[in-house]
């Protein structure tokens, strides 16, 4: 999910052959709800790197936050499961 403009984030999916589509959320809506953190650049609000792991009925079951390597991020947020799971 990002805080751009479906538009936009159509246009950087398919530049980058991401095989899925990105979710915008410009108005924050979404994102604010689970409580990503934000931060203002160049005059407007944007989420800070998060991930948000959703059960099978849409609740929110973690948020990870903050996401101190990029690189890894896919695999922090694929580990979120595992470790619900464990825990139950």
């Amino acid at each position: 999910m990002s805080a751009h403009a479906p538009g936009h984030l159509a246009e950087f999916a398919a530049g980058r052959a991401l095989g899925h589509p990105l979710t915008g959320d410009e108005n924050l809506s979404l994102g604010r709800e689970p409580g990503v953190p934000e931060v203002r650049a160049e005059g407007r609000a944007l989420f800070e790197r998060a991930g948000v792991v959703l059960d099978h009925t849409g609740a929110v079951r973690a948020l990870i936050h903050p996401v101190p390597d990029p690189g890894r991020h896919a695999e922090s947020v694929l580990t979120g499961p595992e470790r619900l799971a464990s825990a139950a």
